[in-house]
């Protein structure tokens, strides 16, 4: 009987948590509705937005009018957005100091039906895409620029119960932040930081140094003497750039960009802008 009993305590409780989560997408979506009217409600009844929102909208075509709308409420100073795929397929990505600063627009749901709320990102919030090693004979050609850097290899060993970085598998010890729980030598991981192994500090008296890293702590062997030492290792990015002409016309002084030359005539006045797009190679 304990046993049953037990089960459907489980199963309660399984039950109270699906609830609370669908109440707390239902909130989420009504709220995010409620920014959305009242974006357009700005929009519709302040020229000076209104001139932003044609701006956005022209910029990022493939989104909604309500996205747009959504986008300016949340992030004044956006102009040109994205999810994180698309990002990437434009080579670029999110930065790690950024990604918990998305703002919320719908999006179809992946299974076909209904709408979901994705994170998008503006350009600032993003950069060139991934680094790669530096190698022999890379070579600058003309219109393009080159980022190098020296990155320090970092690991540690994940416990599963806590979440906890380990500097070795066997105990997620309580005197280094962990639970007492199992580590595993499974569970080993590897992560490169530009944090020198001069910034490193002793991890109490182990003889294993430590640094925080974008992905929490990392610890190293620094000493060259140890087997466990390891080299740090140069990485390079290229970004090539090419001319982008883009033209605006005006009419009763609304502008609008396009990537299509147009000619002036009695009522399109014509202006242009010279742009640089950056692609890595």
């Amino acid at each position: 009987m304990s046993i049953i009993a037990n089960l459907g305590n489980i199963i309660n409780e399984k039950n109270q948590s699906s609830e609370l989560w669908q109440a707390q997408r239902q909130a989420d979506r009504e709220n995010t509705n409620a920014m959305q009217d009242a974006g357009v409600m700005q929009i519709t009844s302040d020229p000076e937005t209104y001139l932003r929102y044609l701006n956005c909208q022209a910029d990022n075509p493939s989104y909604s009018a309500g996205n747009v709308a959504l986008v300016m409420v949340q992030d004044q100073g956006a102009t040109v957005f994205g999810t994180k795929d698309r990002w990437k397929s434009l080579m670029r990505s999110v930065s790690p100091t950024e990604e918990k600063n998305g703002v919320k627009i719908f999006t179809r749901s992946s299974f076909g039906k209904g709408y979901t709320l994705t994170d998008v990102y503006d350009v600032r919030q993003t950069t060139f895409g991934e680094w790669t090693d530096l190698g022999n004979g890379v070579v600058v050609e003309e219109g393009q620029k080159i980022e190098r850097r020296t990155v320090y290899r970092y690991y540690y060993f994940l416990c599963n119960s806590c979440g906890a970085h380990m500097h070795g598998y066997g105990t997620c010890y309580k005197w280094a932040g962990g639970c007492g729980g199992k580590t595993y030598a499974s569970d080993y991981y590897v992560v490169w930081s530009e944090k020198s192994y001069s910034e490193s500090g002793d991890w109490h008296g182990t003889g294993v140094n430590y640094v925080y890293t974008d992905e929490g702590l990392g610890f190293a062997y620094i000493s060259t003497a140890s087997k466990y030492y390891e080299q740090p290792k140069e990485q390079y990015r290229i970004a090539s750039r090419q001319k982008l002409y883009t033209y605006s016309f005006y009419r009763y002084g609304t502008p609008y960009w396009s990537e299509s030359q147009v000619s002036s005539d009695n009522v399109k006045l014509v202006s242009t802008r010279l742009l640089y797009r950056y692609r890595l190679r």
